[in-house]
């Protein structure tokens, strides 16, 4: 056991630092800093959501994973394939924050699939929706899939937007391989859109399905109790 070589000073020490000298000596002791604190989840929502997250009053930073909705699959004649359901967007973002810190928050809801028709008259899907906390980031959804006709597939929905006003965005990807990026820290379909690859008027064609995009999310971290 360390032995005291001379007279510290009396008292209790925080997160103690001390000295010790080549002969295990203490020599010196006082109050050291702590360490940073830990990142705890504090929200942690899927889409269509909204609310108000307010902050802890000693935090001071935010870890935030955020997914935007999806939009839906075209709607099809019975021998087209429709347009795939424009992904949402992916982005993390590590944001400074001073006490109080209270503001409202929406999550993205998926585009459904628009209607089909025998004819031309099929409906494009809607669009997903947006997921955002005010004043830090916004992310806007997947525009819907177009609509095929007895003539003609549909085109592929546009990706959603990332924003990086007010906030920048540590990480961000805009694409339809979002599963590649989300797999880590939210659910692995979290914003994404799919094709609609059913057609039961062709023999042993491949009967699958997913004609709606998928909700967006938002998990939230922050560093006080």
């Amino acid at each position: 056991m360390p032995k005291i070589i001379k007279p510290v000073a009396k008292g209790d020490f925080t997160a103690a630092t001390i000295s010790v000298d080549s002969q295990g000596r203490v020599v010196t002791a006082a109050s050291g800093s702590a360490g940073s604190a830990g990142m705890t989840p504090t929200l942690m929502a899927t889409g269509p959501a909204s609310g108000t997250f307010t902050a802890a009053g000693n935090s001071n930073k935010l870890v935030i994973y955020a997914a935007s909705g999806a939009g839906g699959t075209g709607g099809k004649a019975p021998t087209r394939i429709s347009g795939k359901g424009g992904s949402g967007v992916f982005a993390v973002y590590v944001h400074p924050i001073s006490a109080p810190f209270s503001q409202p928050y929406a999550v993205g809801a998926r585009g459904n699939r628009g209607s089909n028709h025998p004819g031309a008259g099929a409906n494009p899907g809607p669009a997903g929706g947006t997921t955002s906390l005010a004043n830090v980031f916004n992310l806007t959804g997947g525009n819907g899939g177009n609509a095929s006709t007895n003539n003609a597939y549909g085109n592929p929905g546009n990706v959603g937007a990332v924003s990086n006003s007010p906030a920048p965005a540590t990480f961000s990807s805009a694409t339809n391989t979002i599963a590649d990026n989300t797999r880590y820290v939210v659910p692995i379909i979290s914003g994404m859109g799919f094709s609609d690859m059913s057609n039961g008027s062709v023999p042993g064609f491949m009967q699958l399905s997913y004609p709606d995009g998928v909700r967006g999310d938002l998990v939230i971290y922050e560093n006080g109790e």
